[in-house]
C-alpha cells in the first residue's frame, strides 16, 4: 500500500508544520494524511479511513482530525475528532465525552475530550499520542 499525503505549503507555515519525526511515523504506517489550515483552529492533521474496532463502533473507518497547536511538539496534542461520527455498537449512544458537534473545514466533526495524562516535550510525539487514540478507537 503506498502511503497518500498532502501538505499544502501554501497554507501553512515552516512553524506549523509536522516535525519531520512525525512526517517519518505517517510513512512508515501508510496513512493517507494531510495538513490542512482551518479558519477556526490553525493547522490540523487529517488522517483519511482510521480504522476502528467494528465490534466496539458502529462504523469500520472514520476519518481522524488532530488540531495541532502553537508551539507543538513543546505543546502537547489535546482531543481528537472523528467524521464520520461515531456510536457505540452495544447501545447505539455516543462514546464517553464525545458528544459535542464541532464545525471545522466546512464539516461537522465528532469531538472526543480526551486529555493526555502527561506530555513531555522531546519525549512525546505523535506517535505517542495515536497510540493513546489507538488504545481507544482500536482495541476493544
Amino acid at each position: 500500500m503506498e502511503c497518500i499525503s498532502t501538505v499544502r505549503q501554501e497554507q501553512l507555515t515552516p512553524a506549523t508544520m509536522l516535525p519531520d519525526e512525525d512526517v517519518a511515523f505517517l510513512k512508515k504506517k501508510k496513512f493517507n494524511w494531510s495538513v490542512e489550515k482551518c479558519a477556526c483552529c490553525g493547522p490540523v492533521l487529517i488522517i483519511r479511513e482510521y480504522l476502528l474496532d467494528e465490534k466496539k463502533y458502529d462504523q469500520e473507518k472514520t476519518d481522524l482530525m488532530i488540531k495541532i497547536p502553537a508551539m507543538y511538539s513543546n505543546a502537547a496534542l489535546d482531543m481528537y475528532y472523528v467524521r464520520p461520527h461515531v456510536k457505540l455498537r452495544a447501545n447505539g449512544e455516543f462514546p464517553q465525552a464525545a458528544n459535542q458537534i464541532e464545525k471545522h473545514l466546512e464539516a461537522d466533526w465528532q469531538r472526543f475530550s480526551r486529555h493526555v495524562p502527561a506530555w513531555t516535550p522531546g519525549v512525546d510525539s505523535l506517535a505517542s499520542f495515536l497510540a493513546l487514540v489507538s488504545a481507544e478507537l482500536q482495541k476493544s
